[in-house]
Formats: C-alpha cells, structure tokens, sequence
C-alpha cells in the first residue's frame, strides 16, 4: 500500500537539438545538488496547483538566470499523472522524507493508482548537466538511473544511484564534462521495495547550460625556507567559461614537512573555507568562478627532514566542470634548512 497521499508514476525527460555527439565516458554521475552546480532549473509549480492534472504531454520553462531560458516539454506513457507539494505545507499530497517542504513535485501517478513513467522531458537547447531529487511511491530502498542522449537521440550514457534503507528522496543527476552535448535524459526506477518502478516523483529539475569550457589553473608562487616554511599557490580561472559546483584546493602532507591543526592556512579571495583535513590543508568554495578568478593560497608547514634534502611538494585544484586537467597539479621542490 502507497504511502504517499497519492499514487504515480515513471518519468522521461528528453532534450532535443542539434548537437555534437559526445563520448559515454565524459559523464560524470552526480549525488548532491550542490556537485551540480547549476546554472538555471525549472520549477514545476507552473503547471498547476496541488493535484492539478497532468497530460501525457507538457511544457514548462526554465527561469533563465543565465540567458538563454530552455523551454521543457515532457512526455508519459499517459496522462492523470498530478503535480504534488510535498508535505507538511497546506495544501499538500506528497508524504515523504527528504523533499523540501512547500516544493512542486511531477508525480507520475495515473488514475488506476499505476504508473506512467519513464517520463520525457525535451529541452529546447542541449545542456551540459541535469538533475533532480527522485523518490518511489512505494516505502523502502530504490535503485533510479539516468539515460543521457545527444539531440539525435544517440545514447551517451547512463548514470545511477541506490536510495538509503528507508526510501529517502535521493539526488541523480549528470554533467558532460565536455560541453551541452546533452540533447534528452530518461529517468526512471530500476528496482524499488514496494510498488511499482513506474510510480516515482522528482522535484525541481536543475540545469547546466555553459557552453564555454571552464579551466582551472594552479600555479607557484613562492617557498620560503627555515622554520615554519610557507607555501604560495595561486589558482586561476583560464578559461572561457565559469567554473561551478564546489572548487577544491588540496596540498597533501609530503614526507619530511609536518602539518598540524596549527598551521596557518590562508586565502586572498573571500568565500574559501580552509581547513586541515587529516594530513592534508585543503579549500573549499562553492561559489562560480569566473574567467579571470585568482586566488592566491599559503600554506605553513614545519621542516623535519635532515638539513640539506630537497623535499617535493604537490598541490591540486579540481572542479566538477573543469575541461583539462592537465593544470591542475603543481609540485615545487623545497630545501630543508
């Protein structure tokens, strides 16, 4: 017995334009909302009310925070499916845990308490990332996938994810990392507990439209010597396009240098969180870096190899959408003093 205070169904989500194939093994699967990074997403609130109706066929926009707005048309395997705010806001039809309250959800629910889905959505122009939070009907574990196609149709991929024991709504979503190839997705359950694989719903579908390449760089700065010895990197933006979702510096613990709680980590852009991580001083941002971004980093480290020996020092940056990672680790060498 459902345990939502309505029954739905499987979803499709297709996108369909001109586009340049992309391989299989450019996908890179997502698990949090914040990974993806998105650009713009589509509110489903804009179809109707609580329990309003859904066709098997409909549209909706994106609200186009970066020009230009994507047009959504979506496709069932037939119609009743209804829009459902999860609850506990008033009024509301979907039970759950994990959904935010107050959110429009596509349940694809028909009128026989069955499914409709997979679901079908199109996109007006090819994206380079989609995603949402899914959820079964049904109470228990789920398995959902993602089927990525180009805008002919041509299968890219295909990305997946497995729910906690309970049944939680769980994020999927996926990021070509070498541009909009992305033309249609197809999200659909795969295994559930209880139910039916046709019977799910979906929250806000985000969007990743950049169509420049982002690129980060890391570089040396300097490197003192004696007693702490400190590091300078700097990261920049070379590329043409923002770099979203979360950006990471890492500079792990070489032999011969010591880190310790400490150590003075510091940044001279705003918006780094910057910790020690086990043996390793790392930075965080969740903020879009833009052509031009720099941010320089220095790292304090005490010296115990013996006086005289060149220690090798490697740093990292990585991001989600960084098309080459082929600037992206830097090692100095450093002499103990």
């Amino acid at each position: 017995m459902s345990n939502r205070a309505w029954v739905c169904c499987a979803l499709t989500i297709a996108i369909l334009s001109a586009t340049t194939a992309a391989r299989a093994d450019s996908l890179t699967t997502v698990t949090n909302p914040s990974a993806q990074g998105s650009d713009d997403s589509v509110n489903w609130s804009q179809l109707g009310n609580d329990q309003t109706l859904i066709p098997a066929s409909f549209s909706a926009a994106s609200f186009g925070f970066l020009a230009p707005q994507i047009t959504v048309t979506g496709s069932l395997n037939g119609s009743d499916s209804i829009v459902s705010v999860a609850c506990p806001a008033t009024p509301c039809s979907w039970i759950s845990s994990g959904f935010t309250a107050g959110d429009s959800l596509i349940w694809t629910s028909d009128s026989g308490n069955g499914g409709n889905g997979p679901l079908t959505l199109t996109f007006s122009k090819t994206v380079s990332g989609a995603g949402a939070l899914i959820q079964a009907d049904g109470p228990g574990q789920f398995s959902a996938r993602i089927e990525v196609f180009n805008g002919v149709a041509s299968s890219l991929g295909t990305v997946r994810t497995t729910s906690d024991a309970a049944g939680d709504a769980t994020y999927l979503g996926v990021i070509d990392k070498t541009g909009p190839n992305i033309g249609s997705i197809t999200i659909s359950l795969t295994k559930v507990s209880n139910g039916l694989t046709t019977d799910f719903a979906i929250d806000t579908l985000s969007l990743n439209k950049l169509s420049a390449p982002c690129d980060l760089a890391i570089t040396f700065v300097s490197a003192t010597t004696g007693q702490p010895v400190t590091k300078t990197f700097t990261v920049e933006n070379v590329g043409a396009g923002c770099c979203t979702g979360i950006t990471t510096v890492r500079d792990p613990q070489p032999t011969g240098l010591a880190f310790s709680g400490s150590s003075v980590i510091s940044t001279s852009s705003t918006g780094w969180s910057c910790m020690l991580n086990g043996t390793t001083q790392q930075c965080t941002d969740s903020a879009p870096l833009c052509p031009g971004y720099t941010a320089n980093f220095s790292f304090n480290a005490r010296v115990t190899a013996p006086k005289g020996r060149y220690l090798l020092n490697c740093a990292t940056v990585t991001n989600p959408f960084d098309t080459y990672s082929g600037n992206n680790r830097l090692c100095v060498t450093i002499l103990a003093e």
